[in-house]
């Protein structure tokens, strides 16, 4: 082991007229996969927001679909169907805007952008909800 120590060259002798390692990110393919990482990284942290607030969606999407219990007929669940895969593809259609808007936001701290998220896909599933709600009476009593 101690020879294996004597071969190496010293620190000194490394520094001295070598040139530094190449890194990705100095030239400019290296930039462009960096820019692609980071903005993967900013695409995944926008979907993390809605994957925390999942469950309660499934909650409320859920007390949604069960109640009240009758009348249960096609036509119902054909309207609360649609009603629910609308409002989660327009809380993730708000979700990715409201993220966007977090992160243009000057000075606004970290976390911001998850918050504003998650604020915009919930409202966005509650308004659904609400107007399926008020519509659905008029749309069973017909």
């Amino acid at each position: 082991m101690l020879g294996w120590v004597a071969k190496q060259p010293s620190m000194g002798s490394a520094l001295q007229g070598s040139t530094p390692p190449a890194r990705p990110w100095h030239s400019a393919r290296g930039m462009m996969f960096a820019r692609l990482r980071r903005d993967d990284m900013e695409s995944a942290m926008a979907w993390l927001s809605l994957l925390l607030f999942l469950p309660w969606f499934l909650l409320l999407g859920s007390l949604y679909w069960l109640f009240p219990r009758q009348p249960r007929t096609a036509r119902r669940r054909l309207f609360d169907g649609t009603t629910l895969v609308l409002a989660f593809a327009l809380s993730i259609v708000s979700m990715l805007w409201g993220y966007r808007i977090g992160v243009v936001q000057p000075g606004a701290g970290p976390i911001w952008p998850q918050v504003l998220a998650v604020l915009y896909a919930y409202g966005a599933f509650l308004a659904v909800l609400v107007l399926a709600l008020l519509l659905r009476p008029r749309w069973l009593g017909r």
